[in-house]
Parts: structure tokens; sequence; C-alpha cells
């Protein structure tokens, strides 16, 4: 699986709300853009059959991925080590968007925050770092719409931090919870439903945990009786 490159969830997170201004990308397909060394390809070989007519008779090829499939446990870390790699590699003539890239990314995502001035600079760092190395981005700010505007990107209000709803106009994070109570069964619940509806509420932060803490109380309590 290879050494843990990735940063802590919650320092993103805390990053991404330090300032005014965030700024959040989308690696667009990341898995799919590392493409895997010729002479690894062959750990990843799969049988098919020659013409296509799914007949047992037809003679069977062997064939190679050249993109990691997905389900390998070591793909987190090709998409780590890859941007590391990098982001050491541009670091001269691309420091500001190399050093926010190493330490703000998670799992194809990257969130940080700055000033007014700062997040221009990153955004444009970043920006030309990723046409260097041809990585297709979707960007997202506050308080930034013009700028999207004038680049010819489209300026969404509502996007996803790491699994939670983030409103761009509001600048907060919230959970929609009807999706989760509505869901609640009229009868009388299982344990196991119990703990399917209270594990929907998804925040790394612990800012919904007086809310969360509701359904897991009596959960904890049905294996005391």
């Amino acid at each position: 699986m290879g050494p843990k490159f990735l940063p802590e969830i919650i320092s993103v997170l805390l990053r991404f709300s330090l300032h005014k201004c965030a700024i959040l990308e989308d690696v667009r397909q990341a898995f799919l853009q590392i493409t895997l060394d010729p002479t690894d390809r062959g750990l990843t070989c799969f049988l098919w059959y020659s013409q296509g007519s799914y007949d047992t008779t037809d003679d069977i090829i062997s064939y190679r991925f050249t993109r990691p499939p997905f389900g390998l446990t070591c793909i987190p870390f090709l998409l780590s080590a890859t941007i590391r790699m990098l982001a050491t590699k541009y670091h001269d003539t691309q420091h500001i968007a190399c050093a926010h890239m190493d330490r703000s990314t998670y799992m194809g995502y990257f969130a940080s925050s700055a000033t007014h001035d700062g997040i221009i600079i990153i955004f444009f760092g970043i920006t030309s770092f990723l046409n260097t190395i041809n990585l297709p981005m979707y960007l997202v700010s506050t308080r930034l719409q013009e700028i999207w505007r004038k680049q010819g990107l489209p300026a969404q209000t509502e996007t996803q931090v790491l699994g939670m709803d983030w409103d761009t106009q509001s600048d907060e994070i919230h959970i929609e919870h009807p999706g989760i109570t509505r869901a609640l069964p009229e009868q009388p619940a299982t344990k196991r439903q119990v703990l399917q509806f209270t594990s929907r509420f998804y925040e790394t932060l612990g800012l919904f945990s007086p809310v969360a803490i509701v359904g897991k109380v009596p959960f904890q309590d049905t294996w005391t009786r």
C-alpha cells in the first residue's frame, strides 16, 4: 500500500476554514490520470474473448490495464505520491502552488483558504501549475465569482468539501438532515437500522456531534437491555 502521504483530513478542513476566502479544486477523474509503468502492467492483467462473441471456443486474450483499476488499495498512495513528486519537481518555478498542493490535497480534492489577495495568487499559481502538468481540474471559490467568469469557468453556488455541503454564497458548511430523518422507519427499528441512520451524519470536525449524539445514545442503550 505504500507509506501514508495523505494529509490529515481535519488539518485540510481547518486550513480551508482559516481565512475569509476559500478555494476548492477537484481533479477530474483523478485516479485515471495516473499511468502505470509498463513494467508494472503485468500485475493488472485480465482475460477476454478474442472476437468478442462470448463463445467459449474462442481464443482467450490477455489484456493489461494502462491505468490503475478501481479497487486497488494502493491507489490513494499512487495519487498522493504523484502529486508530491510533481510538486517537488516544479517547486522552483511554481513554489506557491506546489506548497499548497502538497499539504492541502486529499484524495484528489484540494481545499485551502487565504486572504483576498493571497487567494488570487494561489488561484493563478495553481492554474499555471496544472496547465504545466496537464491535469484537468474543476475550481470553485468564495467571493471570487468574477474571476471564474473571466476565466470561462462555471460559478456554482453550492458544492461539497470533502463530503460536506458548502454554500459558496453564505460561506457555510451544512448537512442536509431531511434526507436522513425522512428515511426513518415508522415502525420499531432494528439495531442495524439505528446504526445505519446514525452513521449517515458524516462530519469530520465534530461540529454536528450534539445532533448526532441524539441517535447514538439510544443505540448504545439497546445493547444494555
